[in-house]
């Protein structure tokens, strides 16, 4: 249903962004209408994201104005992962063994080679600044040790698509995935062991707080915690069905999670307990991330973007202008038109 939906979207707005270099402009939604898998706030004034089409867009003044930066020119392959070092150096993954890096905090981006895979990667996580891992498709798995300069891949064990990506420190780490697989090692990566998540419903994403709690949440509002390094799991009561795309955490305590048709929820308990929190749109949010306990952002389908400064207590579109399927167009006059 996700690839669908990103599939159909990907295709209007590529139309778009193709029209808009030979001399027309984008309109609406504003600032585009890709959606958006993925994101890095670095405090509240500077977000960057990326999404469908290979979309990088950028803000520094809070959302006021956006800069796209980067665009796969011609193809329909989706960044689905990010992961800032600090301000300025980030990475991105995504289609094939691509991945991107910049060095300026998002304005421009270099291509790196990930391993020999050529399934994409949806996740990636840096404990440092040399060891990181990401992960995709079919059980893929890839891993640096020097910063990123060289990938080699990593025996997963299995065929099911790998999720996401947690590191408590540079030899614990634990992946989620497809029919509730999860996956632990204790010697970074170089062996992968398969843990008991108690579902066979997809998680989509996994946090561990340190090398004992985690975290894992995906489908059906199914969320499950550990307190002894995933050895055992428990269920966590979260009062839906719906789909958990992405979870963060500020600290110990405080975190959200966000998924399909704008599901907002919060926990100050370590993800014990979970609240719900209003969300002005309908649309499926993919990932959520907060700088500190007041500001966070969004994102989500057909460039959905919000934005909070009082910890979720409200949420603000941040995003402008109509998601609906327009059919025709009509202009009356050159300052006059309908859609």
């Amino acid at each position: 249903m996700r690839m669908l939906s990103a599939i159909i979207t990907g295709l209007l707005c590529l139309t778009g962004i193709l029209a808009a270099q030979n001399g027309w402009e984008w309109q609406n939604p504003y600032p585009q209408g890709n959606t958006l898998y993925t994101l890095h706030s670095s405090d509240a004034n500077t977000m960057v994201a990326a999404g469908a089409d290979g979309t990088v867009l950028r803000t520094s003044d809070g959302g006021n104005s956006w800069e796209v930066t980067f665009q796969l020119q011609g193809e329909t392959s989706n960044f689905e992962g990010m992961y800032f070092l600090d301000s300025n150096h980030g990475w991105i993954v995504g289609p094939g063994e691509r991945m991107y890096q910049t060095t300026d905090g998002g304005a421009s981006w270099d291509q790196t080679i990930a391993g020999s895979s050529l399934n994409s990667l949806r996740s990636i996580d840096f404990v440092g600044d040399n060891d990181a891992w990401a992960v995709g498709g079919i059980g893929t798995i890839v891993a640096t040790s020097d910063g990123g300069q060289n990938w080699s891949v990593q025996t997963s064990g299995t065929t099911n698509t790998l999720y996401d990506v947690s590191f408590a420190d540079a030899t614990h780490g634990w992946i989620a995935g497809s029919f509730g697989v999860l996956l632990t090692t204790n010697d970074g990566g170089a062996n992968w062991t398969p843990q008991n998540s108690n579902t066979f419903n997809t998680l989509t994403s996994i946090q561990f707080l340190d090398a004992n709690t985690g975290i894992a949440a995906g489908a059906s509002g199914t969320m499950i915690r550990t307190t002894d390094g995933g050895v055992n799991w428990q269920t966590v009561a979260t009062s839906t069905t719906r789909l958990f795309n992405d979870i963060f955490f500020l600290d110990a305590n405080k975190g959200w999670a966000v998924g399909e048709n704008g599901l907002i929820k919060y926990t100050v308990d370590g993800g014990v307990s979970w609240l719900d929190q209003a969300s002005p749109t309908d649309q499926w949010l993919y990932e959520v991330q907060f700088t500190d306990s007041q500001n966070g952002w969004a994102v989500g389908a057909g460039g959905t973007m919000i934005k909070t400064s009082d910890g979720g207590v409200n949420w603000t579109l941040e995003s402008r202008g109509s998601s609906w399927t327009l059919n025709d167009v009509h202009a009356h006059d050159a300052q006059t038109a309908w859609a």
